[in-house]
């Protein structure tokens, strides 16, 4: 389906031919995203500077969304390293 097309054509469309179109244009689509090998630091900055909530994350290979990240869920990932990184210290005590 070329941009600006009728929707006429639309009830032909397969979900593979929809899947094709979106990994040609996946980058275009979204205003930010992150690479899948890209830290976590590069990640918070993205989601700061940008002013974002939630933010796509994609394999470069497969140009598949393969996370999306959220303030929460790295708030929870820090938090639970951190405290693993108690407990250790409690042990050495």
């Amino acid at each position: 389906l070329a941009s600006g097309s009728s929707v006429e054509g639309l009830h032909c469309l397969t979900i593979i031919s929809w899947r094709e179109f979106t990994h040609r244009n996946i980058e275009d689509s979204w205003t930010a995203y992150m690479n899948a090998d890209a830290s976590l630091q590069e990640t918070c900055h993205t989601l700061q500077d940008k002013r974002l909530h939630i933010l796509p994350v994609l394999d470069r290979n497969s140009n598949q969304v393969v996370d999306i990240l959220t303030h929460s869920r790295i708030f929870r990932f820090v938090y639970t390293r951190l405290q693993a990184l108690q407990g250790r210290h409690r042990e050495w005590l």
